[in-house]
């Protein structure tokens, strides 16, 4: 079990590139996408009651906070890979 973990957390290491600023940049877009993806678990969920206590919690338009939170995944995946190829070169 133990190997199987630590093959895991390797495999997860590699992806990031071994840092977590590219492992919280990953998170942030995924949150972005569960954002954009709201009208969608809406839908599914059937219940219109939903829609309006999502709205009220984050504001009018949950897309545009999904479409932001993204922007700023992809600002901190772009500078943490700026640095890690000049810190190569």
């Amino acid at each position: 079990m133990r190997a199987a973990f630590e093959t895991c957390r390797a495999r997860i290491g590699a992806g990031c590139l071994h840092s977590l600023t590219v492992a919280w940049s990953y998170l942030l877009f995924l949150v972005g996408l569960a954002f954009n993806a709201i009208d969608w678990v809406v839908a599914v969920a059937g219940d219109p009651d939903i829609n309006r206590q999502i709205a009220t919690l984050f504001g009018d338009d949950p897309k545009l906070l999904g479409r932001i939170v993204m922007v700023i995944a992809a600002v901190t995946l772009l500078a943490r890979l700026r640095s890690i190829i000049l810190s190569k070169a």
